[in-house]
């Protein structure tokens, strides 16, 4: 199922992960007190709202709590109190996630302090394989080759009624290739031939966007 995405802060973290989790196919809603930096956003967004985190009452007031939102990722860097406020401020709303960006062990203990369990780095980097992480719950290994190519592990659902690589043929349709399978602990090296069946997992090499296309076939009920 797509998840909707709601991110507090769009500087240059921000701004990674907003663009790669819209080139997944996630809904994303973003925001940030700064008019100029939010404009930048909207080239890869349509949901966009100058709003300062910092107040319920505005949150509230561009719909956060009416809004079915899975997961918020609060990237805002160097402002510890606007991180405290916006995290505690989206608790109450009911968001049932929350990722905090933290720049030092302190902020980190800080957070630790009022219930935070989720932590980010600030690094641009990590805000691409964050967004692979988080934009399905069925892609648990996530390791980047370089800036375009990653390795990563998918989780097919038990469901899935089985196919043959040569009938799915994952590198015209999908760009990736599935160089491994893992069924009940055995790995196996596949082949034209090969099956993947219900609750396998797959090791596969691609960009993120395609793999996150070829999750989305494995694991559409």
């Amino acid at each position: 199922m797509e998840k909707t995405f709601l991110v507090v802060g769009v500087s240059r973290y921000g701004l990674a992960l907003v663009k790669q989790l819209s080139d997944l196919g996630a809904t994303v809603i973003a925001i940030d007190i700064n008019k100029e930096e939010l404009s930048i956003a909207e080239q890869y967004l349509n949901l966009t709202f100058v709003c300062d985190a910092r107040s319920k009452a505005a949150l509230e007031s561009i719909g956060v709590s009416k809004r079915h939102i899975d997961h918020a990722i609060i990237t805002i860097g160097g402002k510890l109190d606007a991180t405290v406020l916006t995290y505690m401020n989206l608790m109450d709303l009911g968001i049932p996630r929350i990722s905090v960006r933290v720049d030092d062990e302190r902020s980190r203990q800080v957070m630790e302090r009022i219930g935070a369990t989720e932590f980010i780095t600030p690094e641009t980097s990590a805000a691409l394989t964050y967004a692979n992480q988080i934009i399905s719950d069925n892609i648990f290994e996530h390791i980047r080759i370089n800036d375009k190519y990653s390795i990563s592990e998918i989780k097919v659902r038990k469901s899935f009624k089985g196919i043959q690589l040569s009938d799915l043929n994952a590198r015209n349709k999908y760009g990736v290739n599935i160089v491994a399978i893992v069924r009940n602990r055995e790995t196996i090296i596949p082949s034209a031939e090969t099956i993947i069946e219900g609750d396998d997992k797959i090791y596969v090499i691609g960009t993120a966007t395609k793999i996150g296309k070829l999750e989305m076939f494995l694991n559409k009920e």
